[in-house]
This record gives structure tokens, C-alpha cells and sequence, in this order.
């Protein structure tokens, strides 16, 4: 009588089978594993844990949704919205003063937060989801204005964030480097 693949080994088998890239010939001679000899299954595990590993499937991006499209429409900048402007679309969130928002990107993802204190020195928060798509498209109606209010706010350059420098910089709220971003 053979002593027969025990069911552990049999599952650990096939777990392998599906995780490793194995030679042609070995899969071939796993055809039937229920089959296997106690002792050709471990020889069968050592071959197999011996192969490499299979590649990983690439992980799917989420299907573009409101909040992406939203992202994608609005300049990555700083941008400053009225009371009056951002309680008109805000759901969740009630303003008093003037809205500060950055959008950036990280790691190819795109981001939108809520800026609180000075530049140099922001605190950061996240809106809710529904407060974030409807800020975005307020701001994608005329993004340039809402990144100049910013500047004009704190004479820091609208897009980026850094010192005005000169005069002209100045006028318009924004250095000469991210003015030709925006196509000035």
C-alpha cells in the first residue's frame, strides 16, 4: 500500500502551482496531484517553492470618477475663494473668511486640500469628498483669478507659492516662471 499525498499537501501544491512560474516538465508531472506519493508530493513542493515566483497582475486604477475628472481640471496651485463663493457650493463645510485651497500632486496622484495658517507654516486638512468635487469645479470656472487671489492675499506667487520678487510679479500675483504655465 503507498502512503498517499495528504490533503495539505495537495492544497499547498496546487497554492504553489498558481503563485510560481515552474518549469513545463514539472507542471506536466503535477497533472494529476491527488495522485502523488507521499513522498513525490514533498519533492514536488521543494521543486516549487525552488521556481520564482509569478509576476504580480499590475493593480487597476480606480475607474475615473468625479473627484478624479474634478482634480484633473484645475491647475495644481493655490487658490483663494471668497466666503460668499465657497458657502454657495459647500455642503459640508461652513467658511467664514476666505477659503485657501492647494491642489498637488504626489506619487502621480492628485490631491486637494484645505490650507489653514501662512505660507511657509500651512496646516493642512481634507475636505469631505462631496466638498472637494464641488470647490474643484467652482475653481476650474476660472482657475487663474482664484490662484491670483491667493497671490494678492499673501503677495506670494498664486501657482507655487514662492516670494514676489517684482514689480510686474506683483501686479499680476504671480512670478514669471508659472505666469507662462498659465499661458501669461
Amino acid at each position: 500500500m503507498t502512503n498517499t499525498a495528504t490533503p495539505k499537501q495537495v492544497n499547498f501544491i496546487n497554492t504553489l502551482l498558481t503563485e510560481r512560474v515552474a518549469p513545463e516538465a514539472l507542471r506536466n508531472a503535477l497533472s494529476n496531484v491527488a495522485a502523488l506519493s507521499s513522498r513525490e508530493a514533498s519533492h514536488a513542493i521543494t521543486a516549487l517553492l525552488a521556481a520564482p515566483k509569478a509576476p504580480k497582475a499590475p493593480i487597476a486604477r480606480p475607474v475615473e470618477d468625479d473627484l478624479h475628472a474634478a482634480l484633473h481640471a484645475v491647475p495644481k496651485a493655490c487658490y483663494a475663494i471668497s466666503e460668499t463663493a465657497a458657502n454657495t457650493v459647500l455642503q459640508d463645510t461652513q467658511v467664514e473668511g476666505l477659503l485657501f485651497i492647494r491642489t498637488k500632486e504626489y506619487r502621480e496622484t492628485r490631491y486637494v486640500r484645505r490650507l489653514h495658517g501662512a505660507p511657509g507654516d500651512f496646516a493642512t486638512s481634507k475636505l469631505s469628498r462631496r466638498d472637494s468635487i464641488a470647490i474643484l469645479r467652482l475653481i476650474a470656472t476660472d482657475s487663474l483669478h482664484y490662484a491670483q487671489e491667493f497671490g494678492k492675499h499673501f503677495t506670494v506667487c498664486g501657482k507655487c507659492g514662492a516670494p514676489l520678487t517684482d514689480e510686474e510679479s506683483r501686479a499680476l500675483n504671480m512670478g514669471p516662471v508659472c505666469r507662462k504655465a498659465w499661458g501669461l
